[in-house]
């Protein structure tokens, strides 16, 4: 899902020590600072089949860590200043 940064001031190429703080902390209140400075990477994918031949994987998992990475990914873009 998309995060609210229509707060930040938009970088424009000139205030990027003041961009980055603001953008830093919107990222971090919605979890999202490890997953841009890579501390939380992607998951591989893994299947596990048990004693009983039931076999769970953690497509979920996955499923989330993207969903995460867009929402980082667009909330950055979004605080860009387009020419």
């Amino acid at each position: 899902s998309s995060k609210d940064v229509s707060h930040v001031a938009k970088f424009d190429g000139t205030n990027f020590p003041f961009w980055k703080f603001q953008i830093c902390l919107v990222l971090e209140q919605y979890g999202l600072l490890p997953i841009v400075f890579g501390d939380e990477i992607k998951p591989a994918p893994l299947i596990v089949t048990d004693a009983n031949g039931v076999s769970t994987n953690n497509n979920e998992e996955i499923k989330a860590w993207c969903q995460k990475d867009n929402a980082a990914r667009n909330g950055i873009v979004v605080s860009l200043e387009l020419d």
